[in-house]
C-alpha cells in the first residue's frame, strides 16, 4: 500500500491513528499531516483571529445544519497554492518508494483530487468518524483547537465523500480503528 490517506474532523483522532498505524503496520510509514505545512507557513500568512481573510488560512464563520455557528478554515491564494503542494509533496515521497499516511480535514472536492491524482498508486480513502458531542468535548480540552471548528467539519468533511473503509474513534479506541484499517490493507503485517 502506497498511501493511506485519513480524512476526517478535527479532533476525530486522526493524528493518533496514524502515530498507530505507524507502530502497528510491518512496514515504515511516514506521516504527512497538513497541519504540519501550516506551520511551515510564514506567521504572518495566516489569520486564526476568525475576523479577518488572510492570503495563507484564515477562520470564517460558518452557519451549521443544526443552526448553530462554527468555525471553517478558508484558504488565499498561497493557501491554495500550499495545498496544492500537499499533494505534490506526497506524489513524490510516493513515487521515490516512500509510504504514506496522510492526515487532512477537508471535503468531497480535495478527496477527489487526491483520488485523482493517486489514480495509479495502491491506496486506502478513510474516513475517520466520531460522533459530534464528543467532537466538542475533544475540541474543548484542546488549547490549539478553535471553538466551533469540529462542528463545522464534522457536517462537511464526510459530505459525498467516497471510502474504503470507515472507522469512528466515538465506538471504537485508537488501537481498534487502527488495527482495522492494517488488516484493510493488503498484504501488511502487523507488529
Amino acid at each position: 500500500m502506497d498511501l493511506i490517506y485519513l480524512n476526517g474532523p478535527s479532533s476525530a483522532g486522526k493524528t493518533s491513528i496514524a502515530r498507530t498505524l505507524q507502530d502497528v503496520l510491518d512496514e515504515p510509514y511516514l506521516y504527512l499531516g497538513v497541519d504540519m505545512l501550516m506551520d511551515m507557513m510564514p506567521a504572518r500568512t495566516n489569520r486564526w483571529d476568525g475576523v479577518f481573510e488572510a492570503e495563507g488560512f484564515s477562520w470564517r464563520p460558518a452557519v451549521l445544519p443544526d443552526g448553530g455557528t462554527g468555525m471553517q478554515v478558508v484558504g488565499g491564494k498561497y493557501g491554495r497554492s500550499v495545498e496544492a503542494l500537499f499533494r505534490d509533496l506526497a506524489a513524490s515521497c510516493v513515487a521515490t518508494g516512500h509510504r504514506l499516511i496522510i492526515d487532512n480535514a477537508d471535503g468531497a472536492a480535495e478527496l477527489s483530487r487526491w483520488q485523482a491524482r493517486f489514480a495509479a498508486a495502491a491506496t486506502c480513502f478513510v474516513g475517520v468518524h466520531c460522533p459530534l458531542e464528543t467532537l466538542r468535548q475533544r475540541e474543548a480540552v484542546r488549547p490549539d483547537r478553535m471553538p466551533g471548528s469540529a462542528a463545522e467539519q464534522y457536517f462537511r468533511v464526510h459530505l459525498d465523500c467516497v471510502y474504503d473503509i470507515t472507522v469512528n474513534t466515538g465506538q471504537d479506541s485508537v488501537k481498534d480503528c487502527a488495527e482495522r484499517i492494517a488488516a484493510f490493507v493488503p498484504g501488511a503485517a502487523t507488529n
